[in-house]
């Protein structure tokens, strides 16, 4: 089954209800807070902003080859990231977005998110790339290493910094990327140069539990809290 499909039975619709069913309770509502329902949008349903065009052109020196043998100096680090996309990756553009309803007023996208097929981006690829904090100019854009290593870098740089550029473009704060075996968190900070991940990995992170298993903390092991400054080392 396709990733989209798989997750959007299995989490967006979920998710949607659970948080709906919340807004329709008058006590939950406002012990929540909320002020609108949710649902789940393609990026093709929301409006266009005239910071894409920048983003993409602080992008334009990073690129995923999709063919294995030309994977030679092609690797991302982890940490701090740029983005920038090839004819695989959409440039620009998130897969899907949670988007917050308020009423009369105006549509809010929340949070962006992004799915990878588990073989174009392998949970080892994301592990190894994402393992330390970087800096794309310093870390990726101006080096050149012939090593797996480098090449996991260079990959989870690009993804990373794809989703970020899209989440800047629709002033989304949150946001994260699915392979369907690891989730990556994103959240941009008050300097938008500046963006947070935290790797999740629920077959390895949520540990089975004999009952009231959601009450595990979903980012069980995380210390692991990662930086991408777009701004340094260029």
């Amino acid at each position: 089954m396709d990733l989209r499909y798989y997750e959007r039975d299995t989490v967006e619709n979920q998710v949607q209800m659970v948080v709906n069913a919340v807004y329709e309770d008058e006590t939950l509502k406002q012990a929540f807070r909320l002020a609108g329902s949710i649902t789940f949008e393609s990026h093709t349903n929301l409006g266009a902003s005239k910071r894409t065009q920048a983003t993409e052109e602080q992008m334009q020196d990073l690129s995923i080859d999709t063919d294995p043998s030309s994977r030679k100096g092609h690797t991302t680090r982890k940490g701090k990231q740029k983005a920038t996309e090839d004819p695989p990756i959409s440039r620009g553009q998130a897969d899907r977005f949670c988007v917050y309803r308020r009423g009369t007023e105006e549509d809010i996208p929340a949070i962006a998110i992004e799915y990878k097929a588990p073989h174009k981006l392998t949970c080892d690829e994301i592990a190894t790339g994402l393992a330390a904090e970087i800096q794309p100019g310093r870390d990726v854009i101006n080096s050149e290493e012939d090593t797996s290593e480098f090449y996991s870098k260079r990959l989870a740089t690009v993804v990373v910094t794809q989703l970020f550029s899209y989440m800047v473009s629709k002033g989304v704060q949150y946001g994260y990327i699915c392979t369907g075996e690891v989730f990556v968190f994103l959240r941009i900070l008050e300097d938008p140069s500046v963006i947070e991940y935290a790797i999740c990995v629920p077959n390895q992170d949520l540990l089975p539990l004999p009952c009231a298993p959601w009450l595990r903390r979903l980012l069980h092991r995380h210390g692991m809290l990662r930086q991408v400054n777009l701004a340094s080392g260029q």
